[in-house]
């Protein structure tokens, strides 16, 4: 579904239940929906998972640290060619480095450091060659305000419109209108959480759906 087509979903259903309700319409602005939106957005990846963002950086010889955008929110796995490697602390990373002289080869292992808030991807070894892929699988950034490094085809919200798709699969339409109508009417919960559960157990029977970003 669009941004704008879920919106209009939203507002029908809200309608239709401050009617049946007999209480007052609240007339959300556009930011407060977008609010309401990344929320659920929010809520959904962080239970159920569903979104992965892929970047493939390239290698350089000698060097060993990589600038990240700063859209990235959570780094799940980080691959060297096929090969997969295992996450160190920073601690680690600063120990090694501060005892030994600069060690290149394959890398086998890697760190999420922070320079001026921007995270970087710590490799080592140092990579002892150019042009090797490095595979990057993170969890991006919901909010609709900061839609950056990911496909055109991604929703925005400029501060009036909304545009684009949304960034969760259409499956998961209903919970998010759902999640959205829990924070006006609470009793909504009760829904949500049963949809919820649905998602999840289709997810333990193999239907897990994978949205990629970028």
């Amino acid at each position: 579904m669009k941004l704008n087509e879920l919106i209009s979903a939203f507002k029908n259903k809200y309608w239709l239940e401050c009617s049946l309700r007999k209480v007052t319409e609240i007339d959300f602005k556009a930011k407060h929906l977008a609010l309401m939106l990344s929320e659920v957005f929010a809520d959904i990846q962080k239970r159920l998972g569903v979104i992965e963002a892929t970047t493939t950086e390239t290698s350089v010889s000698g060097t060993a640290v990589y600038d990240l955008t700063s859209s990235f929110m959570t780094i799940k796995s980080v691959s060297y060619g096929n090969t997969p490697l295992d996450k160190v602390s920073t601690s680690w990373i600063k120990t090694i480095n501060a005892e030994t002289e600069t060690v290149t080869g394959t890398p086998t292992k890697y760190a999420i450091l922070y320079e001026d808030n921007v995270p970087q991807l710590y490799l080592y070894p140092t990579p002892a060659s150019s042009g090797d892929d490095i595979i990057i699988q993170s969890e991006s950034n919901f909010n609709l305000y900061s839609p950056t490094a990911v496909s055109n085809d991604f929703g925005t919200f400029n501060g009036t419109t909304f545009s684009g798709d949304t960034t969760i699969p259409t499956q998961y339409d209903l919970a998010i209108i759902l999640g959205m109508m829990q924070q006006v009417f609470p009793d909504y919960n009760t829904l949500y959480e049963r949809e919820m559960s649905m998602l999840r157990i289709k997810q333990y029977n193999g239907e897990k759906f994978e949205y990629k970003l970028g």
